[in-house]
């Protein structure tokens, strides 16, 4: 794990999205982007913020504007970030396992469990057997008495698109299932462009698969 100072106590992140704690402010870390004809600046409809200060964990939450989602870059140390805007992260993208960049799963799991959601993780080679672990370390004999069905589906990503994808529902105690082999539509993750998915209607697709059984 790489070593972090400490650094000055950051704020949370406003309740009420990202970036718009004050009225008529652009959001923290974004710019607005002028035309290309020169007219009046675009607004964009990514909205990223850190999570947490410099020297802190890494992470980045990116509010979808109109979507009402959110996506998570790195689940470093997430208690800055409201549990409502966490309960809107529908993807998250790890980079690697060091504890700074993974430990806030547990956070995240927290928040969601016992929620009718979807949440899909994206990770390096051997990424699905460490979210497995993670789930192996908790006993999970209540779970599957919850009323809603909390389902978290990992992918393990490899050089040039292809990798490993399975399951994890709260009912059925969060064991692996569905697993199976995936290869991303041109090895990109994320790509502008139309979508026939509604819910990202406005340009941005995350991940159209693939899919083949797994062996």
């Amino acid at each position: 794990m790489s070593g972090r100072g400490t650094g000055p106590a950051r704020p949370p992140i406003p309740e009420n999205g990202v970036g718009r704690a004050e009225p008529g402010r652009a959001a923290a870390g974004c710019r607005k982007v002028v035309s290309a004809s020169g007219g009046t600046p675009l607004n964009p409809l990514l909205h990223p913020q850190l999570v947490n200060p410099p020297f802190g964990d890494p992470g980045v939450l990116v509010d979808v504007r109109f979507e009402r989602r959110c996506l998570l870059l790195d689940l470093g140390d997430l208690s800055t970030v409201p549990p409502r805007l966490l309960l809107r992260t529908t993807h998250a993208f790890v980079s690697h396992a060091h504890m700074d960049h993974f430990a806030g799963f547990d956070h995240l799991l927290r928040v969601c469990l016992g929620r009718d959601k979807a949440l899909h993780l994206f990770g390096p080679p051997g990424f699905v057997d460490r979210v497995a672990g993670k789930f192996a370390a908790y006993c999970w004999n209540l779970a599957p008495g919850y009323a809603a069905d909390f389902v978290v589906t990992a992918t393990a990503v490899e050089e040039g698109g292809s990798g490993v994808t399975a399951e994890f529902h709260s009912r059925r105690s969060f064991a692996r299932e569905a697993e199976r082999t995936v290869q991303v539509d041109g090895g990109r993750l994320c790509a502008a462009g139309r979508t026939t998915r509604s819910s990202w209607r406005r340009g941005w697709t995350v991940g159209r698969w693939r899919c083949r059984s797994a062996g």
